[in-house]
């Protein structure tokens, strides 16, 4: 910007000095993981994401929005808020510094409050592969009692997940 070039962010996790920015239709992605999961006749549900980063907050909003047109709620994991000290901050420095820098005890918490059997979309599939392993350390059943949605398809994260992660391909 400082030197006069025209400047696209591609997945930026906050609004980088109001710059166009490529992204995943959260919308479309959002109302996918809902159709799929009421599908699957669930009627409890959660979201796990980054709600600092704009996509994992837009997916949020989406997937509740679409759920709540057909009488459902979503509970939603509220990580601890952290102050974004520049344009900058990648999404794993938030994630680390809000969810994982602060320790589990609340995401346990969430979890187990969680009304059962629920289906829970993370806003990606790292975030859904570390719930994965979240749950499994306290004893909920994954798919049984939590049933967990990714997004990306990254083959490499949904296959070492156990059990392997269903994910919605970009």
């Amino acid at each position: 910007l400082q030197i006069g070039i025209p400047v696209v962010a591609l997945s930026a996790v906050q609004d980088m000095l109001n710059l166009p920015f490529i992204s995943a239709n959260s919308r479309q992605v959002s109302q996918m993981a809902a159709e799929y999961l009421l599908n699957k006749e669930f009627e409890n549900f959660g979201f796990f994401g980054l709600t600092q980063a704009n996509w994992s907050r837009d997916r949020f909003e989406h997937f509740s929005s679409f759920l709540a047109n057909k009488g459902h709620k979503v509970n939603v994991y509220k990580e601890k808020q952290i102050p974004i000290l520049n344009d900058y901050t990648p999404f794993t420095r938030l994630w680390i510094n809000s969810t994982l820098g602060t320790g589990q005890e609340e995401l346990v918490e969430w979890l187990k409050n969680l009304p059962k059997p629920a289906a829970v979309m993370a806003s990606c599939d790292i975030f859904a592969c570390h719930l994965i392993n979240v749950a499994k350390e306290t004893n909920i059943n994954i798919p049984d009692d939590v049933a967990i949605l990714g997004v990306n398809n990254d083959n490499a994260v949904c296959n070492i997940c156990d059990p392997p992660l269903s994910s919605i391909a970009l």
